[in-house]
């Protein structure tokens, strides 16, 4: 596992500190071409490069993660700590990665480290997932693991805390996990697949929320852009049209994947 972290971010820049002063993270040289820190067989590389334009990460490392330690930014400027995949599902690509173009998803890794930051939330926001978007696009198995919401929460170190112990509590773990989906409907914070994954350790491979349902084209790459391939997909019933849905149900029919709605 490879952990990101970049200095154009003051959150994401208290995360790597964190690790590096209060976890046990060791100055160790450089890779290629980045500042590296290491703990284990876990390395930390440091960037002042905006992490959603990393696409040449897979060139440039061979690893079976990379974890991006990222601020979050809302709209609403609602405090939160999140994880999500990386893609995008319509055909800009305004904030990294590729048109219509999905990066492989760790599934696995990105619940447990949901379920660390739920475990040792004490600030009293909330945790979940984001549907899956931005960038960087890449092959190698990867995740956003960020804090924020409003421009205060950015320079808050407790938040980035949060985020960069439940990185470390995942580090090198076994990952529990009773299956993997891929979720279609729901907000951009999609309420309930949080709620299966804290509850029952349901593990999502990609979202995509009710705000890209209408492109069915991607569908597939939410079942194979992921390092375990998700078992089945969850609907968000009631967040869609019946038309939409119908245009999930019949792509999912046609990859033979199951559907549970909810």
């Amino acid at each position: 596992m490879i952990l990101v972290y970049s200095t154009k971010s003051k959150a994401s820049d208290l995360m790597g500190k964190y690790l590096i002063d209060d976890l046990g993270f060791e100055e160790n040289g450089t890779l290629n071409g980045f500042e590296r820190f290491s703990y284990e067989s876990t390395d930390l590389i440091k960037t002042d490069s905006e992490l959603t334009q990393m696409d040449f990460l897979d060139d440039r490392f061979k690893t079976d993660c990379f974890v991006f330690l990222s601020r979050h930014s809302s709209n609403k400027e609602v405090p939160c700590l999140t994880v999500h995949a990386q893609g995008n599902w319509s055909d800009t690509a305004d904030l990294g990665g590729r048109p219509k173009t999905l990066s492989v998803s760790a599934p696995a890794k990105m619940l447990a480290v949901l379920t660390n930051m739920n475990s040792v939330n004490n600030l009293g926001v909330d945790v979940k997932y984001e549907a899956t978007h931005h960038g960087p696009c890449l092959n190698t198995p990867s995740f956003f693991a960020e804090a924020g919401g409003t421009d205060s929460v950015e320079h808050i170190r407790a938040f980035a805390k949060i985020v960069a112990e439940s990185v470390f509590k995942a580090m090198d773990n076994e990952f529990y996990y009773s299956k993997v989906v891929a979720g279609f409907g729901g907000g951009h914070y999609p309420i309930k697949f949080t709620a299966m994954a804290l509850d029952n350790g349901v593990a999502f491979s990609h979202i995509m929320s009710k705000y890209n349902i209408d492109n069915t084209d991607m569908i597939e790459q939410s079942l194979t852009k992921s390092d375990i391939r998700p078992e089945e997909a969850i609907i968000e019933w009631k967040s869609i049209k019946s038309s939409q849905r119908e245009g999930v149900i019949r792509v999912l029919n046609s990859l033979g994947m199951d559907y549970v709605k909810v």
